[in-house]
């Protein structure tokens, strides 16, 4: 592997697994495990096999205590408080996801500083 994909790593997610891993009693975890990222100078993309509509309908009716906005608020506060070293994206599909991490590995730190949300919702990618 070029030197670009070294550090980079991808953390694929359903919308439940996405949902669960932005509760309550799984935060801590998840925020250690950006830490341990940054303190190696790595990168983690977050990608959710699912569109961001779906993924809020999902959240709706998933438990009372994980409401979509306390999942959202925690996306927000993470991408806020590790902007160089997380990126959650959704993909749209887990076929998608499939064609999109050897993507995002091959081109690895050259992808850090890019919105690919962005280029995803474009159907760049």
């Amino acid at each position: 592997a070029s030197s670009d994909s070294c550090n980079t790593f991808v953390d694929r997610k359903s919308a439940a697994d996405f949902i669960g891993t932005l509760s309550f009693h799984n935060l801590k975890r998840f925020k250690a495990e950006i830490e341990k990222a940054q303190g190696l100078d790595s990168y983690l993309f977050v990608v959710i096999e699912d569109t961001l509509e779906s993924v809020i309908i999902e959240a709706k009716k998933f438990r009372k205590n994980s409401s979509y906005a306390f999942v959202f608020h925690n996306m927000r506060e993470i991408c806020h408080k590790y902007p160089r070293r997380v990126q959650f994206l959704f993909s749209g599909s887990r076929e998608k996801s499939q064609a999109l991490i050897p993507k995002l590995l091959v081109h690895g730190r050259r992808l850090w500083k890019t919105d690919l949300q962005y280029y995803i919702d474009r159907k760049k990618i």
